[in-house]
């Protein structure tokens, strides 16, 4: 670890423009009518809850800037539909299949992870705490056996119908739990697009070794951390966030529990098959992001979502194999300056996106 973590609490913090900090929770000691602040920390909290060393922030911002973590992006959200309380909440509380809706909502997301990588202090504020306004409105419940999949065996949603006909689930999108399965498929999405879209599995941006893809772990923990997530239910290690991911997906989409959640089911057909995109991205990009992300899911989910398993053919499995050489080619021989570019421009359109945040108090994308 580097020498930054050993300073003392008495260190002076860093100035603003720097991003060798750590983004602690700070609303119990903010006022109920002062929208909750983010300070940053060179040192861990009292009851010794993890840190985020320069090493860690500078590895965030390399995986944010590099285009496969974008590519990949389709995958976290499908993972993340995967789970029948996120599911429901996104059906009930958004309108993916309205034109350009979905487009301004993959803009949202990408500005708040760019403020928090990239963004000085004043502007993870606007984009955290505008999240966190949107959040508060998104939660319910439903009762009974709605949510069961056409896709389980008769025998599991009989059961899972005989468990669950009087339960009462509930959905909030405040739930630390939530927050943490959705940054934990935004880094499994990060990992993936990084060891099929890179030539030698990742490591093109400087991921070296375990250690780099474990403090990489830890940092994507900063997504769910800013909007109120406990840091001690993060992860200590890569060993723990294997199992807990494992053994999420196992519950999800495993008839345990009666297959796939009906809504689950719902919300990715339409990702993949009713967004209201423009025609270019409908008829163009849509076909391959479908290619990829059922070469990509497991078996249970790509047969959910509707998507025909690339490995029945030849001609689809070559498809795949192409776009994904292509791209390992493109990423390869990107120059630098183009880099810079793409990092310029991401960074300039979050500061804009957040600036009329901070004038309008709402989204304007």
């Amino acid at each position: 670890m580097s020498a930054t973590l050993e300073r003392r609490a008495s260190t002076p913090p860093a100035p603003p423009s720097t991003l060798n900090t750590d983004i602690v929770n700070t609303q119990a000691s903010t006022s109920p009518t002062t929208p909750p602040k983010l300070r940053t920390h060179l040192e861990p909290t009292d009851n010794g809850s993890p840190r985020v060393s320069n090493e860690t922030i500078h590895l965030l911002q390399r995986a944010i800037e590099d285009p496969s973590t974008w590519l990949a992006g389709p995958y976290a959200i499908l993972l993340q539909l995967a789970n029948p309380r996120l599911a429901r909440g996104v059906s009930l509380h958004s309108n993916f299949a309205k034109q350009g809706h979905a487009i301004s909502r993959f803009l949202r997301t990408a500005v708040f992870v760019v403020a928090i990588t990239h963004g000085t202090p004043a502007q993870r504020d606007a984009a955290v705490n505008v999240v966190k306004k949107q959040h508060s409105r998104v939660r319910g419940t439903w009762k009974g056996n709605r949510n069961r999949s056409r896709k389980a065996s008769p025998s599991a949603a009989a059961s899972a119908k005989e468990e669950d006909h009087t339960r009462i689930h509930e959905y909030d999108a405040r739930d630390a739990e939530l927050q943490k399965w959705t940054a934990a498929t935004l880094f499994v999405s990060m990992r993936k697009g990084r060891a099929v879209f890179n030539f030698d599995g990742g490591k093109v941006i400087g991921l070296r070794d375990r250690q780099e893809m474990e403090l990489l772990m830890k940092g994507f923990g900063l997504f769910a951390q800013v909007l109120d997530m406990p840091w001690e239910k993060w992860f200590r290690d890569l060993d723990e966030f294997e199992r807990y991911f494992e053994g999420e997906m196992e519950r999800l989409v495993t008839c345990r529990n009666g297959g796939v959640d009906e809504e689950s089911e719902k919300m990715g057909r339409l990702m993949m098959f009713e967004l209201g995109l423009p025609w270019w991205l409908g008829w163009v990009v849509m076909p391959v992001v479908r290619l990829v992300m059922a070469s990509w899911l497991p078996g249970a989910l790509r047969d959910a979502y509707g998507l025909e398993d690339p490995g029945r053919s030849w001609v689809l499995m070559g498809c795949y194999a192409l776009f994904v050489w292509v791209v390992r080619v493109v990423n390869w021989g990107m120059p630098g300056v183009v880099r810079r570019l793409l990092r310029g421009g991401m960074v300039a359109f979050m500061a804009r996106a957040v600036g009329d945040v901070e004038k309008n108090g709402r989204w304007m994308i």
